[in-house]
């Protein structure tokens, strides 16, 4: 599938943010990524692209499937992440769940994380939980993503709570803690 012709419903290339996003993936050379929210995969392409071009890295990514308010995004368990070609496949780790319940184990697991990337439910409920949860478990210079930063105060009280300063874009923001 060309991502220049087909519908994009996300963050790929062609938008500020997953530029950014890409370029934070090159930069800090992540060992440990988490993502909640996958849809149709344009955000997962645009990490495990950078993951690929540093040869070095895995991504987690979470994601409820069939329960999204938006049709864009709206995908059965078969179809969430379906852009994602084969050849970055071997860098990705999908968890198909509810990230109040697969977060917390994942972290247990992981121990610590580098980078992560909210783009799931953007509840406040959520999103806070989100940021708070993986918050206890990022690395120093860990980076909180999250897009539609917009629909909500969360990423502002999460930034407010614990001191933290943010570079904000149209639709999304970056801690780097």
């Amino acid at each position: 599938m060309s991502l220049s012709k087909s519908k994009i419903a996300g963050n790929s290339l062609s938008t500020t943010f997953g530029k950014w996003i890409y370029i934070a993936v090159r930069a800090a050379k992540p060992e440990i990524m988490i993502e909640t929210g996958v849809a149709h995969g344009y955000s997962s392409w645009v990490i495990l692209n950078a993951i690929h071009k540093n040869q070095k890295g895995k991504l987690y990514s979470i994601d409820l499937a069939g329960h999204d308010t938006n049709d864009d995004y709206n995908l059965n368990k078969n179809k969430i992440g379906h852009i994602v070609p084969n050849t970055l496949r071997q860098y990705w780790k999908l968890i198909v769940g509810d990230s109040k319940i697969e977060l917390p184990k994942l972290l247990t697991r992981l121990g610590k994380v580098d980078i992560f990337f909210h783009d799931s439910d953007h509840s406040f409920e959520n999103m806070f939980f989100e940021f708070n949860e993986v918050f206890k478990f990022l690395k120093k210079d860990g980076i909180v993503l999250s897009d539609d930063i917009y629909k909500n105060l969360a990423f502002d009280q999460f930034i407010a709570n614990n001191k933290l300063n943010a570079t904000y874009f149209s639709k999304g923001g970056c801690i780097i803690i």
